[in-house]
């Protein structure tokens, strides 16, 4: 569900909107190795969406790579079925143009909170916690997004 805030003369009013907020896995990568099986995903949405809807969509895609059964080959297949994964990295970018020049809206890392401390990756530092995943916005996103437009 959206929250919608409009500002009229009157005052503002919240209105709850029941649309789905649309994004795409672009790409998911299969990082795993004998001691976690981790997930990286590179997630496209929409431009204008705020900071409140991507935490939702932060949420949803972190839910959906943990119980993803993708495997780079039947090595690590055989070795982690059907079992969630333990870590999962998002990229997020809003077109093709951020995803071509890296220039993340956020980062995010989910790690399972039951894996060994000796392979567990080095964790985010992120600006908040979305649930247990690290967010780290990019602060410097809309500066770096009208440089690159800049040079069209």
């Amino acid at each position: 569900m959206i929250r919608l805030y409009i500002i009229l003369r009157e005052g503002p009013i919240r209105m709850d909107v029941k649309e789905k907020y649309n994004y795409s896995i672009m790409s998911q990568k299969d990082l795993s190795h004998g001691g976690a099986k981790r997930y990286s995903a590179i997630i496209v949405t929409d431009r204008y969406y705020s900071k409140e809807i991507l935490r939702f969509i932060i949420e949803e895609a972190t839910g959906i790579l943990l119980g993803s059964n993708y495997y780079r080959d039947e090595l690590v297949k055989a070795r982690w079925k059907k079992s969630p994964a333990h870590v999962v990295w998002l990229y997020v970018a809003c077109d093709l143009n951020d995803v071509e020049n890296a220039n993340w809206v956020c980062r995010t890392c989910f790690i399972d909170g039951s894996l060994e401390e000796s392979m567990r990756p080095i964790g985010l530092e992120g600006d908040e916690k979305v649930g247990m995943i690290d967010v780290k916005w990019n602060s410097d996103y809309k500066t770096t997004k009208d440089f690159l437009k800049s040079l069209d």
